[in-house]
């Protein structure tokens, strides 16, 4: 989504979110434009009455599922002193920013003494829990994607490390949301989507025609959903935490350097992998064949891990220090076989 901003206070030292396919005229005129731009008006005798225009393009279909994809901005200058976007002058004619940066000062002359700044600032949905229904569609998020698209955020099905804005789900316990803990992002429910439908929403037409703006365009800070509000309640863990433990906490990141995990199945690996290795752990698959798998050779595989060249016990989770070993207890295996594997790895780890 891109804001834009004012070193001054034109705006009420607040960002405007620019929607996709409108256009914004800055300039000395309060009056209707014929293009049909937004006008906003700077009262400074340098500034020329259209002196810049800046236009978002319309999303495109389907972009909402591409992360790295955003509206296009050109700046056209209509001055005799120019627009200057990061230094660089345009002069009587337009330019497309680089898609590649997120961050541009836009001046007006020379001697107009404030500027703007407009920001990229990336809001993607990674949306989990999705109902058997959803997931037999071709596209599991299209009711979503329809209402929210033109906005230019995004939404997917898988965690993107370092990309993921918000984790939308229906319980809290689940590979996503656990990342979503590590990384310092919010874990909401499905009715976040919905109010921010709501409030992107244009509201008909005015007395000439023209579409009344949205809720999030008039004031985008009061009307942007407030997360605190919106957050997934817990389900049926077994120790429900409180809301406090689900907001972003810069003290977990990495939280799980100096840890190897072992894992004793593939479908425990591949489940829990992706959460370890965003926590800054590691991950090991070590899987365990019924019949015929003996405790010793996992031992000395654990001995081998922490870097223990004497056989004996390695330093486990339970001793003191930083870091160590943890062994991840196989699940849904009850036969005497694996029982009895289970109480020996216990009692020799």
């Amino acid at each position: 989504m891109w804001l834009l901003t004012h070193t001054g206070d034109l705006f009420d030292h607040k960002p405007l979110w620019l929607r996709p396919g409108t256009g914004h005229l800055l300039g000395r005129t309060s009056g209707r434009s014929p293009g049909g731009e937004v006008v906003r008006y700077i009262n400074h005798k340098s500034v020329s009455r259209k002196h810049c225009t800046i236009h978002v393009s319309p999303v495109k279909p389907g972009d909402s599922a591409h992360i790295h994809t955003r509206s296009e901005i050109t700046i056209t200058d209509g001055s005799k002193v120019g627009t200057f976007v990061n230094g660089e002058a345009v002069l009587k004619g337009s330019k497309v920013l680089d898609k590649s940066a997120a961050n541009f000062s836009i001046r007006l002359g020379r001697e107009y003494g404030e500027s703007f700044v407009l920001e990229w600032r990336a809001v993607v949905f990674t949306c989990g829990n999705l109902t058997k229904s959803q997931k037999t569609k071709k596209d599991p998020l299209e009711e979503y994607r329809a209402a929210l698209e033109d906005c230019d955020v995004k939404l997917v099905t898988e965690y993107v490390a370092n990309l993921t804005s918000h984790v939308v789900a229906t319980k809290r316990n689940f590979t996503q949301g656990l990342q979503a803990l590590l990384q310092e992002k919010w874990i909401i429910g499905y009715a976040f989507l919905e109010k921010l439908a709501e409030v992107s929403q244009r509201r008909g037409k005015d007395a000439n025609g023209e579409d009344v703006v949205s809720l999030l365009e008039e004031d985008y800070e009061q009307y942007w959903p407030k997360v605190e509000q919106f957050i997934t309640p817990p389900g049926s863990e077994p120790v429900p935490r409180p809301e406090t433990m689900m907001k972003p906490d810069p003290k977990r990141v990495d939280m799980l350097a100096h840890f190897t995990f072992v894992f004793l199945s593939q479908a425990q690996y591949d489940n829990l992998m992706p959460v370890v290795t965003t926590g800054g752990g590691k991950a090991m698959l070590w899987e365990v064949d019924t019949g015929v798998s003996e405790v010793e050779e996992l031992l000395q595989y654990v001995v081998e891990l922490a870097g223990v060249k004497e056989r004996r016990r390695p330093r486990l989770t339970q001793t003191s220090g930083e870091g160590g070993v943890v062994v991840v207890r196989l699940q849904h295996r009850d036969d005497d076989w694996s029982v009895r594997f289970l109480q020996t790895m216990e009692t020799e780890l």
